[in-house]
């Protein structure tokens, strides 16, 4: 249902461009109602906008095993978002969405129907879902649902799913945009997937609302939701700089756009492209097409910025004078890196999409001022930075034991981030970004050697030029240039102590050694 194509990819026989996006993607799927929607687009805009996102994807193998972890534990899968994140960002073509939102997020179909239908099997017959139950209407803020171009009966099964959130998770106070979302996911998935998709991003997002810059996918508080309209206001008057703006009309726009997801201020054509953004990067990315449409607004229209002019006005405006094309690329410039009070500074460099700092899941003896976790985050590459960092080794909890470093490094099932201190209180890092094996070595432009303390240093790994890995259980890890120089070394000598003669830093470009002896060694798994 919602995707007739099972191919991800066409023979040049096949390939025709005007047949691939008429194709009639939503077939099968009741919940969608294709004619309105057709009614509400412009059919040229939008066939065009499939054509380019179809010769953006013709290449993409979707068909390669991107899964992580247990096959049937419902999971945000990082593996796929990390090679799919930046393909994501440009748009996904309709016939390929709900394959790619399988990929992002995975669980056990079967489990998941079973689950969701005994729940909704045993719902009061008399309960009617044609509007809200009253008792769900703080939970989203609404008395009703504006249709979004679905069937009643897709109306009736949003509903219906809300119901079911509201009475199983109790401990959400409020979640203005999750009706939005579930309506969007409708288009293409079904019933009992919208609602195990959307259990997924609650649960990740109670453990990431904390966390520093807009990385969870739900604000699931009432607090939650006011900094998020404070923040897009703040960046709008910061980009605008001098400009007098009426801040609590401005602030009623802004919930309105956010929350709705752009929904009324942008063709219907370009929903699924804010959805996939929000499910690959979060309510970050909702934030970011929000600050773009009002500063355009902002900027070009002198009366929108005394307040006066109502929502009505603000969709008109935004849906007929801005250009999607432009917000995109406003969007994709705008960083909430700014730290303030309550949390983590980000990464601040204007060329990246995303600059969130990453959770770090146990307490880093190394990384000790919020300086150092920022010198390491502009560091190793930015698509990883949206993950969570799992201590799995520390000298400090598992001693001086060289076979447990070893085994912490080979054969992990994802990338990790090996720190280390010496006792100059230096601090060394090395990232690799795929699995090594035993008696391996590897080069990857993507693998990086770096100094968090201090900064500069007379060895820096160029952009994009290849290191050289090498672990062996018996020999030890090496990083070596590209011309099979060592640069850096752990020998397995360092169990019976650690000295000069036992651990080594072989670069004279580096440090002179004997300002390296080893201190400490942490290994960050990152997830």
């Amino acid at each position: 249902m919602g995707n007739c194509c099972t191919k991800n990819q066409y023979s040049d026989i096949q390939e025709n461009l005007a047949a691939i996006v008429t194709e009639e993607w939503f077939i099968g799927n009741d919940y969608f109602d294709w004619a309105s929607y057709h009614r509400n687009i412009e059919y040229e805009n939008y066939t065009f906008f499939q054509k380019a996102l179809y010769q953006g994807w013709k290449d993409i193998n979707l068909n390669q095993n991107f899964l992580e972890g247990s096959s049937t534990t419902p999971q945000f899968n990082n593996s796929a978002y990390m090679q799919l994140c930046l393909d994501i960002r440009k748009g996904v073509p309709n016939y390929l969405i709900r394959n790619v939102i399988s990929k992002l997020i995975t669980f056990d179909n079967e489990i998941a129907k079973t689950e969701y239908y005994d729940y909704t099997n045993n719902l009061d017959p008399e309960l009617n879902f044609s509007e809200l139950p009253p008792s769900a209407e703080p939970l989203f803020g609404r008395k009703d649902l504006m249709n979004c171009f679905l069937t009643f009966q897709g109306a009736t099964v949003c509903k219906t799913i809300l119901y079911v959130i509201h009475k199983k998770s109790t401990d959400i106070e409020a979640c203005l945009i999750l009706p939005r979302v579930v309506q969007a996911l409708l288009w293409f998935m079904k019933e009992h997937e919208t609602y195990q998709i959307i259990q997924v991003l609650i649960a990740e997002s109670r453990y990431r609302e904390n966390c520093p810059k807009f990385t969870f996918h739900f604000p699931l508080t009432v607090i939650k939701h006011k900094r998020i309209v404070k923040n897009i206001l703040r960046k709008v008057k910061e980009m605008l700089k001098d400009v007098e703006i009426a801040d609590k009309k401005i602030e009623e726009v802004i919930k309105d756009i956010a929350f709705n997801m752009l929904i009324g201020y942008i063709s219907p054509s370009f929903y699924p492209l804010i959805l996939m953004n929000f499910l690959a990067d979060g309510i970050g990315s909702v934030m970011k097409f929000t600050t773009a449409i009002v500063y355009l607004a902002l900027k070009r229209c002198e009366e929108l910025r005394d307040g006066n002019k109502t929502i009505p006005d603000w969709k008109s405006y935004a849906r007929t004078q801005i250009a999607i094309f432009k917000i995109l690329k406003k969007a994709f410039k705008i960083n909430f890196g700014k730290p303030d009070a309550t949390e983590t500074s980000s990464v601040a460099t204007d060329s990246d999409v995303f600059n969130y700092v990453p959770y770090f899941d146990g307490a880093s003896a190394i990384m000790k001022t919020q300086e150092d976790i920022h010198n390491l985050c502009t560091l190793i590459p930015k698509l990883f930075l949206k993950h969570r960092m799992s201590l799995m080794y520390s000298i400090t909890s598992n001693g001086l034991d060289s076979a447990k470093f070893m085994s912490s490094i080979i054969n992990s099932d994802s990338p990790i981030i090996i720190l280390v201190e010496t006792k100059k209180n230096y601090a060394i890092g090395i990232f690799l970004d795929r699995t090594i094996e035993n008696d391996m070595e590897m080069c990857s432009s993507e693998c990086k050697l770096f100094s968090i303390r201090p900064e500069k240093v007379a060895y820096s790994h160029k952009e994009d030029e290849a290191i050289r890995i090498r672990a062996n259980m018996k020999i030890g890890f090496s990083v070596l240039s590209q011309e099979g120089n060592i640069i850096f070394q752990i020998c397995p000598g360092m169990i019976t102590g650690i000295s000069n003669e036992s651990t080594a830093f072989n670069s004279k470009q580096l440090f002179k050694n004997s300002e390296f002896s080893i201190f400490n060694i942490e290994i960050y798994k990152v997830a």
